[in-house]
């Protein structure tokens, strides 16, 4: 019962994360943004974590939750390091405090949520879970690709215009970089936890 509390907790501080810059700035928030799509996934993996907490047996969700819970990882803290290292240091000396606040909360929060899902999960997600989350991150890029070079609209990140190859090395560097920390911390936890599988 605490499992499903603190689920219920995760998923409502979550939500608002996810739906207020849908409500405020409309419905292309919901793909916009990497960090957009690292709050659904976390959202979602949670969500099917409750689910399965509820029906054990349904092997279809425990599934579902397992890959999830993995692939949420490798999106989540790809997009944070990427976030700390290309973003921040940039804007936030020209931004004000109340978006350096709200900016640092969705780039810290569902990574901490992710972690305590990760403690609380019965076993650890495979290593292959990671390249589902670098299958997501790598539709992200493409999207992105596509709006800017193709349909011509503004870019979303402006050190990612795609005018040369400086976008396409940093758009590599985050997709295979997201994986790779992914696949660290999964070793790392087994290393301090080792338990027969």
């Amino acid at each position: 019962m605490g499992k499903q509390r603190a689920r219920v907790i995760s998923i409502a501080i979550m939500l608002p994360m996810m739906i207020a810059p849908v409500y405020l700035n409309g419905p292309r928030y919901l793909y916009l943004y990497a960090t957009q799509w690292s709050i659904e996934l976390a959202t979602l993996s949670v969500g099917l974590a409750g689910l399965h907490d509820l029906w054990p047996k349904n092997n279809l969700i425990r599934k579902g939750s397992d890959i999830t819970l993995g692939a949420a990882i490798c999106l989540a803290f790809g997009t944070m390091v990427g976030f700390w290292l290309a973003f921040a240091r940039v804007y936030f000396p020209v931004i004000s405090i109340g978006w350096v606040v709200a900016l640092s909360i969705s780039h810290i929060i569902p990574q901490a949520i992710l972690l305590m899902e990760w403690k609380r999960s019965e076993k650890d997600p495979l290593w292959w879970h990671g390249l589902i989350g670098g299958c997501i991150a790598l539709i992200y890029v493409v999207i992105d690709w596509y709006r800017v070079v193709i349909l011509e609209i503004n870019t979303t990140y402006e050190f990612l215009s795609w005018e040369s190859m400086d976008s396409y090395w940093k758009s590599a560097g985050f997709v295979f970089g997201s994986v790779l920390l992914y696949i660290l911390m999964l070793r790392g936890r087994r290393l301090m936890n080792p338990s027969p599988k």
